[in-house]
């Protein structure tokens, strides 16, 4: 039985978590756009995480891709075409539009999180880190708070 994992170790099933975010993404690309003060970028920052999330997902799997730099390079492909057909999808909507800093924010967040993923051994580490060691330190740290 395959490990959990804090970020949702790969397994048989690893491709079910970018299908799921991916059905996330499109579903509130359907919805109303919700205006953010200008000053905060709001908008671009969660574009950048979230196409980043989603790029880390496709480059996890299978296990052992961040060996590979082709696997890099088609999780980013991936990613920025999944950005515009999302971008494409909003123009469709009656309350959204097409915008150019969204898919640049998509672009940027996927290769900037496949290259951490890929390059940084800390980072991926800790990603890839059983899940139960975090829970126990949780627990320890809660029960740590209660006592007098």
């Amino acid at each position: 039985m395959p490990k959990m994992a804090l970020f949702l170790k790969t397994s048989d099933y690893g491709w079910i978590w970018p299908i799921l975010l991916g059905s996330v993404i499109t579903f509130a690309s359907s919805q109303r756009v919700v205006e953010t003060p200008s000053a905060l970028n709001l908008d671009k920052a969660a574009h950048f995480f979230v196409f980043g999330l989603l790029a880390t997902l496709l480059f996890r799997y299978p296990s052992d891709a961040f060996k590979k730099r082709s696997h890099a390079i088609y999780a980013i492909t991936a990613t920025a075409l999944f950005g515009l057909s999302d971008e494409l999808h909003q123009f469709s909507q009656q309350f959204r539009y097409f915008e150019g800093s969204d898919l640049a924010a998509d672009c940027l967040g996927a290769l900037t999180a496949v290259t951490v993923y890929r390059y940084w051994v800390i980072y991926r580490k800790f990603l890839e880190k059983e899940l139960f060691q975090f829970t126990r330190l949780w627990h320890l740290l809660k029960s740590s708070k209660s006592e007098p």
